[in-house]
């Protein structure tokens, strides 16, 4: 005896997300391919029929319809990944922004990232990345 498969249903403020991503020029295309998927089990068809029309796997349709199932909208969103832990902390940044305002070593007459690294005990990336995102910038001339 077979299944019966389950029943998608949604209010109108969802269909209306989903279509609007659908429609949206700029949305992922990752995102665009679940929301029809969802759209498409909106409207009743069968699973075969939507691997078919969205050109992707059986697999992939029951897996996205289930994550709505389970958790709604945002099922349909990646899910967070583990990655690797961050080795600097906020501490480790601010050492840097701090140090850039103390009086360079003898010999130069500003400091330089390799330098600055050096000094403090970093990587030349590390330091690069934090004064690329607080805006610093060693070379130019400050009134």
């Amino acid at each position: 005896m077979s299944r019966k498969p389950q029943v998608v249903t949604a209010g109108n403020e969802v269909k209306e997300q989903l279509q609007n991503i659908v429609n949206r020029r700029k949305s992922e295309q990752r995102l665009v391919e679940r929301a029809r998927i969802i759209l498409k089990c909106l409207e009743g068809m069968p699973l075969e029929d939507i691997a078919k029309q969205v050109g992707v796997s059986k697999v992939t349709v029951s897996k996205w319809k289930s994550r709505f199932l389970s958790d709604g909208f945002q099922g349909l969103f990646d899910m967070p990944r583990s990655g690797r832990t961050a080795s600097y902390t906020k501490q480790d940044e601010q050492r840097v922004i701090d140090q850039i305002s103390q009086e360079p070593p003898n010999g130069l007459s500003r400091w330089d990232g390799t330098t600055l690294a050096r000094e403090l005990g970093y990587s030349d990336d590390f330091v690069w990345r934090v004064m690329r995102k607080n805006n610093l910038h060693l070379n130019r001339s400050r009134s």
